[in-house]
């Protein structure tokens, strides 16, 4: 709401700007706000809508002419979806507005997602700065003061709100507030760990009906044409030969639309770029010009080889490079990979997310993996806020998730929800005169949000988490945590299955760099795999390799001291034995008991106990 302390120069440009919600003025403006939003990638659009629909003087600064971000700039035009145990859409709110004005399609125009986000902008009366840049960000006790925005021609803007929320998809607002972050996977020790880059390629010109025939035949692997989406192709990405480094083609991913005399123009999310630092200007359009320049390479290849591509012709590519992973929140609670195979629901969820752990390709050797799918999980309140600046949330991507648990939480309908319950937030933090901290522990406010957001809580209270809590559990979490247990779409853990010594040796290596063990010494890796063969694992070379991991001169202790030696350096679980008599083969889930266990006896360094939230280990 508009308040005694707006200067008169905002009066005279709101009154200006009664029929159009954009802001041009002359260098060195003051403007004063109850809340501003940094960025207009969907999350940040709806959560402007929201705010300024609940009371509040709003702006929403674009880094471009058009809000939609990703969606319009980056040409992700498909929506991955959050879907209840039923089948249905989770997400209600603005998002389900947004969808339904899209026409509930999975797939859209880029035209169409930004005339409907200007449409909503509009009608909410939310002011607008476009293709602005931020320049600095004043903090003074903890809290956004004022920020100074320079346009596309010159003017420069000096803005003052109450609150302040970033969309950005890098967190580039809290970065420059000084908000503590932390970038890729450094919460796993894998500072340099990050997901590929993407240039979306459009190509038009390719028939539906001849495509067809290869995908019935699942030409190049298991292949879908499902409404306007085609997917799969897996094998293709393994043929196709890079003419640049750094590049690959992966499974292809379609969306077509415009179809003219039969032929449809598809834009294809494939094209992946490797070792680009994405927070790097020059190396975002290093890897962009790279790109580029592939894309003919990759449009020759599919003429030759894919059915419906003979006709095909490349168009303008996407403007912006599709960006996975960069800046990670600290946020006052971290949403931890335990969060999610527990399903849990949190009491201030503010809306609720279902999408798989899809960790894409981050090195070229390497595919990318699925952690494991989730039912349905909350979305707490306080993943939004930053632990050291007090007036500020965070909803892109870079929010308060674990490296891992945001490979889920980095979709769109969750982003753009996320955006629309901090706009409430706000409102309800202004209306009542407090902090966001108070409101985050004020339950029933967060029950408003909750149901301006349309959920209803006591659907998933019963939800049971995706592995049973006995007590392997708390040892298992922590390899989740870690990600060092796959399951897959079908959560297909395979505790059941067996082991072998190579892999025990690789989990126990991994393990101990992740958690950065101050035991993790220069020879352990050579030592294991040197010890390691590719037999199944049975309990006494589980022991061995423990106590090789450990440093201990295995080679120098007789076999049946193994176990005397663990248990003086606690080393392994008091009931292993009676859980596992005889020296057998072991499972998968006794074997990770093990590495559990003896991970978590070097207590995690204070770093990454802040990185990933587990200030109680």
């Amino acid at each position: 709401m508009l308040s005694f302390k707006k200067c008169i120069l905002l009066s005279i440009i709101i009154l200006l700007l009664l029929f159009t919600p954009v802001i041009s003025a002359q260098s060195n403006v003051t403007l004063e706000y109850d809340l501003v939003v940094y960025s207009g990638q969907p999350a940040g659009v709806t959560a402007a809508i929201s705010a300024a629909r609940n009371g509040l003087s709003t702006l929403l600064i674009l880094k471009r002419d058009n809000p939609g971000g990703l969606m319009t700039y980056g040409g992700l035009n498909y929506l991955d979806l959050n879907f209840d145990n039923n089948g249905k859409i989770l997400n209600k709110g603005l998002f389900a507005e947004w969808y339904k004005r899209i026409g509930e399609n999975q797939s859209f125009t880029y035209q169409k997602a930004t005339d409907v986000f200007n449409q909503m902008i509009n009608e909410s009366g939310v002011i607008v700065i476009k293709s602005a840049n931020l320049e600095r960000v004043c903090v003074e006790d903890n809290q956004i003061k004022r920020i100074l925005i320079k346009d596309k021609i010159g003017n420069y803007f000096q803005i003052k709100a109450d609150y302040f929320i970033d969309a950005e998809q890098n967190g580039q607002l809290a970065f420059k507030a000084g908000a503590e972050i932390f970038t890729f996977g450094s919460d796993l020790n894998l500072k340099d760990r990050f997901m590929a880059m993407t240039l979306i390629l459009n190509i038009d010109g390719i028939n539906i009906e001849n495509l067809k025939k290869d995908i019935a035949a699942n030409k190049y692997g298991p292949s879908y044409l499902k409404n306007s989406h085609a997917y799969g192709f897996k094998e293709i990405g393994k043929i196709y030969e890079p003419y640049h480094n750094n590049l690959k083609l992966r499974g292809l991913n379609i969306i077509f639309n415009e179809n003219s005399n039969g032929y449809h123009h598809g834009s294809i999310n494939a094209l992946l770029i490797f070792n680009h630092n994405p927070l790097s200007k020059k190396e975002r359009e290093a890897a962009y010009q790279l790109a580029v320049d592939e894309s003919k390479y990759v449009l020759e290849f599919l003429k030759e080889r894919l059915n419906g591509f003979e006709r095909a012709k490349l168009k303008k590519p996407a403007q912006e490079l599709y960006i996975r992973e960069s800046r990670h929140l600290v946020a006052k609670r971290m949403i931890k990979v335990e969060d999610l195979l527990a399903n849990k629901i949190f009491a201030n969820t503010i809306t609720l997310a279902s999408y798989p752990l899809d960790y894409q390709a981050s090195e070229m050797d390497y595919q990318g993996f699925v952690l494991f799918n989730p039912k349905v999980y909350g979305i707490p309140f306080d993943s939004l806020l930053s632990v050291n600046i007090h007036n500020l949330m965070v909803v892109s991507r870079s929010t308060g998730m674990s490296s891992l648990a945001h490979a889920s939480g980095r979709v769109i309908p969750t982003r753009m929800n996320s955006g629309a319950a901090a706009g409430k937030a706000a409102a309800l933090a202004d209306k009542n005169g407090i902090s966001l901290k108070e409101l985050n522990q004020n339950q029933k406010l967060i029950h408003e949000i909750q149901e301006y957001m349309e959920i209803d809580l006591e659907k998933y209270k019963d939800n049971k988490p995706l592995l049973k809590k006995d007590k392997t559990y708390p040892y298992l979490k922590e390899l989740f945590n870690l990600g060092l247990i796959i399951g897959g779409y079908k959560n297909d853990f395979g505790l059941n299955t067996t082991i072998t010594e190579y892999e025990f040796g690789q989990l126990l290596i991994k393990g101990m760099h992740r958690r950065n063990s101050p035991i993790f010494y220069e020879w352990v890796p050579g030592s294991l795999e040197t010890l390691t063969t590719l037999n199944k694992l049975d309990k006494t070379n589980a022991y061995k390799l423990l106590l090789a991991a450990s440093s201990h001169q295995v080679l120098k202790i007789n076999e049946d001291r193994y176990l005397e030696y663990l248990i003086d350096v606690n080393l392994i679980p008091n009931d292993f034995e009676k859980m596992v008599e005889d020296n057998r083969i072991l499972n998968r889930k006794e074997a990770y008991y093990l590495i559990g266990y003896f991970l978590k006896q070097n207590k995690l360094p204070d770093k990454l106990k802040k990185l990933r939230g587990n200030y109680n280990e």
